[in-house]
């Protein structure tokens, strides 16, 4: 009796919980609200569509890869900073070339050799050719300039295209995307094999399993259903990850989950930094040429770390802060090579900066970093000091209320695709490094 009473009202209780959690994702995930539905309903009608094997194997191969990049990624962060730290060599365009080359040879010389790179062999997973057996050094060289060279030059060079036109932005980057999507997608349409596999009649497969276990195909209608979902998938990816399209603006408002930040720097911030740059260099002892890159950025959302609120001023500084949740960032990017003695000048010459600012009382944040470049990606060290800046414009008051360290890595699809070009200068203007060692 009490089952069939409950039953009805359980029913209800589920759809208002339901309706409820949707309203609190859509009022929290903001602009990523449509991406993500469409993303989750393209994903689940894939997921019903592929057999489990197909799933399982995919998903053994995404981990593998992930391993390959962080065991490469650990050990050429390890013996670049070894190199750079004891001065044997400096960052430069065709370091990070050499790195990157070094990278690509690693793949093709454990798939021929062992049979799969660190990551496969880690998982479990083996190369085999459907006929021969083993796999010669051609077959596996074209594999790897397939799979990895041939998508990340191409997507790189359309998204390193220049355009002012927000649509034609987003045409690209869902372009870029969909070609990046295409592999990992017929994975899962031909049963675990990218297309690339089943051209060059190469299975990925666990170490003592066979294609009899695993078998690939694809026919027309699983083509026609690799290219819709890979173009969904790009334009998908590229919305969520697209500010705004065609003559939208961007309204800052308080940012919610995904976003803690909203960071901008547009025409006035430009003029603020080189006016501040412009006064640091008034200094007797100038730390311009330490200085690589000078910016400022308005911030709004929270703060980079916890602050002190202990002291009547910091009272003062959090009120004005909670009206509005914004502050500034005074960006400076300092060169590696740059000693204690100058870096110590430079942190002094920007808190003394804090006297010009007449928005008082509030937060500003004193950001200084320093990039290393490797190639494929960069580690990116940064400090954050947290001054409260109140008093007046004649008598202003600045004190330390909080800051933290942290490592950033930095990526991007442009970079590796200059450096497998080979267009060191283009990247060396990037990455602000001399293209030959000095």
């Amino acid at each position: 009796m009490l089952q069939r009473i409950w039953k009805p009202i359980g029913l209800i209780l589920s759809a208002v919980s339901f309706i409820v959690s949707v309203k609190e994702f859509h009022h929290r995930s903001g602009r990523f609200f449509p991406g993500s539905v469409l993303l989750l309903a393209v994903s689940v009608g894939l997921l019903y569509t592929i057999p489990s094997k197909s799933i399982r194997l995919l998903a053994t191969r995404f981990v593998a890869f992930v391993l390959d990049l962080s065991v490469l990624s650990l050990f050429t962060y390890a013996i670049g900073d070894l190199l750079f730290r004891y001065h044997v060599v400096t960052p430069s365009g065709v370091l990070s070339l050499v790195s990157m080359w070094a990278w690509f040879l690693v793949f093709v010389l454990f798939d021929w050799r062992f049979h799969g790179t660190p990551g496969k062999l880690l998982t479990g997973l083996r190369l085999k050719h459907r006929e021969m057996g083993k796999l010669d050094f051609v077959r596996c060289l074209l594999r790897s300039l397939l799979i990895l060279i041939v998508p990340i030059t191409i997507a790189g060079r359309i998204t390193g295209i220049l355009t002012y036109s927000k649509t034609v932005s987003f045409v690209l980057w869902s372009v870029a995307l969909t070609l990046l999507s295409f592999l990992p997608i017929s994975m899962a349409m031909s049963g675990g094999q990218s297309v690339v596999d089943l051209l060059l009649k190469i299975y990925v497969l666990p170490k003592r399993s066979t294609s009899k276990t695993y078998p690939a195909s694809l026919d027309r209608r699983k083509w026609l259903t690799l290219v819709f979902a890979s173009l969904t998938f790009g334009i998908i990816l590229a919305h969520t990850s697209f500010p705004g399209l065609g003559g939208r603006k961007i309204v800052f408002q308080q940012p919610s989950f995904p976003e803690r930040q909203v960071i901008y720097s547009g025409e006035m911030e430009t003029r603020t930094a080189a006016a501040l740059r412009a006064h640091m260099l008034k200094d007797p002892i100038s730390v311009d040429p330490a200085i690589e890159d000078f910016k400022v950025y308005s911030v709004l959302g929270q703060l980079p770390s916890d602050v002190e609120d202990q002291t009547p001023a910091t009272h003062e500084c959090m009120n004005a802060f909670k009206t509005k949740n914004q502050y500034q960032i005074i960006h400076a990017k300092i060169d590696r090579e740059s000693s204690i003695v100058l870096k110590t000048i430079l942190l002094q010459n920007l808190i003394d900066l804090s006297k010009l600012y007449s928005g008082r009382p509030g937060y500003l944040v004193f950001e200084v970093v320093n990039r290393q470049t490797f190639g494929a990606f960069d580690i990116e060290p940064s400090e954050d000091f947290i001054y409260c800046l109140t008093g007046t414009d004649k008598q202003p008051e600045s004190t330390l209320v909080g800051g933290q360290a942290s490592i950033a890595i930095l990526y991007s699809l442009q970079m590796p695709s200059l450096l497998i070009l080979a267009d060191l200068e283009r990247y060396a203007a990037i990455e602000k490094v001399p293209v030959w060692p000095p």
